[in-house]
């Protein structure tokens, strides 16, 4: 385990580090939005 002062003491890799876990949380609410919508479609639209 990181600890963490030590990644605040090198601002240039908890930028790269916060990029990378934004994007992370993006991925996830858009593969959420996706499964959402698509059961909310199957809803409606039964086969």
């Amino acid at each position: 385990m990181l600890r963490f002062s030590s990644i605040i003491e090198n601002k240039q890799q908890s930028r790269i580090i916060l990029t990378f876990l934004l994007e992370k949380v993006d991925e996830l609410q858009v593969k959420e939005v996706l499964s959402y919508n698509r059961s909310i479609h199957e809803i409606w639209n039964p086969d």
